[in-house]
């Protein structure tokens, strides 16, 4: 198995539509199912969430907002299966599309302390994407570090006004997120027993987009 694991394991997050899964998913069936276990399981996927607005086929009824995951991402999940979709453990959720490629929330399934959660350096030099990205709880920490320093030095009541929302901000995301995974975990279980389904990564996604994405709705037009 640590043969199949090194063969199979992806550096960076894997986006099916730029890279070519591993060979050995090409072989015979049984090296095949084999190698699905452990690539499905071991390596980070890239999903992307949108805001949309959904209209219904008759026109009468009312638009509604929400979130989905890209069509795309959508498809490619339906295509792998929920066989396969149960065994994601690591999911890279951008929650914006744009020219630098959105922002992220690097997660394990198998961890339900959204202070593990973590996000990628936005600066895209080689020194700091080859640092490990800061985790919720890590981002709290130091703001609240920087928080105590102010509040020791500074005498600008704007200034201190300014960081102690941005804390309590901070706080109030990781919260509403802990609460968000926490009923995932009851809905799809939790540890080593989560057992995904794309349904339950859609609702995940629109967690992360709702707190950790732009406030500003992208605005696609869906239908159910």
């Amino acid at each position: 198995m640590l043969v199949y694991e090194q063969a199979l394991l992806h550096q960076g997050v894997f986006k099916h539509d730029s890279h070519a899964p591993p060979a050995l998913l090409q072989i015979n069936q049984q090296v095949r199912q084999e190698s699905r276990e452990i690539f499905f399981t071991i390596n980070c996927f890239r999903l992307r969430t949108r805001r949309c607005i959904i209209r219904r086929s008759d026109k009468t009824a009312k638009t509604h907002q929400t979130v989905r995951l890209h069509p795309y991402d959508l498809e490619w999940l339906q295509m792998i299966g929920s066989e396969n979709v149960v065994r994601l453990r690591r999911l890279s959720f951008i929650t914006r599309l744009g020219i630098n490629g959105g922002k992220g929330i690097q997660l394990d399934l198998s961890i339900p302390d959204v202070s593990r959660w973590a996000q990628p350096l936005k600066c895209g030099c080689r020194e700091c994407q080859t640092k490990a990205p800061w985790t919720v709880g890590q981002q709290i920490e130091k703001s609240d570090k920087k928080k105590k320093w102010l509040d020791s030095c500074c005498s600008n009541p704007e200034i201190l006004i300014l960081y102690t929302k941005s804390l309590e901000e901070e706080i109030r995301t990781r919260d509403s997120a802990q609460m968000a995974m926490n009923g995932f975990g009851e809905r799809y279980g939790k540890g080593k027993s989560v057992k995904p389904t794309i349904e339950g990564l859609e609702l995940l996604g629109g967690c992360i987009m709702q707190n950790f994405g732009r406030k500003e709705w992208i605005w696609s037009h869906c239908r159910d």
